[in-house]
């Protein structure tokens, strides 16, 4: 127990966060819970609506601070993969871009030697 006041209310407030937290935790695996059993399915209405609240719920999350960004990004990107067999497309690949090489130089141009003037006396 803590002995200083501020720490006791800070104690408190941390309790608070925590069951704040765990609960928005909670509802995020829920949500990926109940896509996945979409997906399995290879019911794709109710997929794509669920990956577009499990989409919102975990932006939510990045930005409340209860998850990391990069965590919440590729939690995002592996439920975004598994719907892609539903769809029957195959997933867009970056464009290739060729390796860009210097121009050919220019042939040489002959210079003309410009007669030296010689000035009269």
């Amino acid at each position: 127990m803590a002995n200083i006041k501020s720490a006791s209310k800070r104690a408190r407030t941390s309790e608070r966060k925590r069951n704040t937290n765990v609960g928005v935790r909670s509802r995020i695996r829920g949500l990926v819970q109940q896509y996945g059993a979409a997906v399995a399915q290879k019911d794709l209405p109710k997929a794509q609506g669920l990956l577009l609240q499990a989409q919102s719920a975990m932006d939510n999350a990045v930005g409340r601070g209860v998850i990391h960004k990069n965590a919440g990004s590729r939690h995002k990107s592996r439920l975004a993969k598994a719907l892609v067999p539903l769809t029957k497309t195959k997933p867009k690949r970056a464009a290739r871009t060729r390796k860009k090489t210097a121009p050919a130089p220019e042939p040489p141009v002959e210079k003309k030697i410009a007669e030296e003037k010689v000035a009269a006396p």
